[in-house]
């Protein structure tokens, strides 16, 4: 793969995005003119950002911010505005995986930027949004565009559906450490690869299952909807 075509990767370098106001990047090719009008507005955050790249300093994960080039590319702002009005009344910050895929590596940024977690639940006041900070890791069950049968559970192989059951079988330990490697063998499923032929629609959970790896913390399936299952970690 090459992933200097992927926006939200870098090759053993995770950049932050720092921008007073976030533009918009639209990663994906041959859709309708419609597509590339979208607009969604919303702001960084430098405070935010600095914290993320304190933290992935801290633990020895190569980093720093962008300041300007790339934009929120639409694995972020189309659930945004699906989720926010516009322009968006929280920041967002963009954070990219590591390019080499590598679940554990992914495990272990997720679980650098698990204070944040904390920062939101000892912090939050809904009175004002400007304090509070989620983990988002965005991605799909399923994406492949081989097999679009396979997006459709009524015509799905069972193989697809298989993997789907065990991806949610793998988030049920109670046990963190535990989970987390049922999760990695989730690659070695053999349909694996014709669910994901690029993987890096699907590592993201990795990010989010390491930011929910403390001691005590759970897995919770929100939503089990055939190629885009959602998961609540640290719960």
């Amino acid at each position: 793969m090459d992933i200097s075509k992927v926006p939200h990767l870098t090759s053993r370098l995770t950049l932050v995005m720092s921008y007073e106001q976030n533009h918009l990047l639209y990663d994906y090719y041959n859709f309708p003119e419609e597509m590339y009008r979208v607009k969604f507005e919303s702001k960084g955050s430098a405070k935010v950002a600095s914290r993320i790249v304190e933290l992935l300093t801290r633990n020895n994960i190569l980093t720093r911010t962008l300041k300007q080039g790339r934009g929120l590319d639409h694995g972020v702002f189309v659930p945004f505005k699906l989720m926010f009005p516009n322009p968006c009344p929280i920041p967002i910050v963009e954070v990219s995986m590591d390019g080499s895929l590598d679940p554990q590596r992914l495990l272990e940024l997720g679980r650098a930027l698990a204070p944040l977690r904390y920062i939101f639940l000892m912090t939050l006041d809904l009175t004002n949004r400007d304090e509070g900070i989620v983990l988002l890791s965005g991605g799909l069950t399923i994406h492949t565009f081989r097999e679009m049968n396979a997006w459709d559970p009524n015509t799905a192989p069972e193989g697809f559906k298989d993997f789907e059951r065990s991806v949610v079988q793998s988030v049920q330990s109670p046990n963190a450490s535990e989970r987390n490697e049922y999760m990695k063998q989730l690659t070695l499923h053999p349909y694996f690869k014709r669910a994901h032929p690029r993987e890096e629609h699907f590592v993201p959970i990795y990010i989010a299952a390491g930011a929910g790896s403390l001691e005590g913390d759970r897995a919770s399936v929100l939503a089990d909807i055939h190629s885009a299952i959602s998961i609540a970690f640290g719960v």
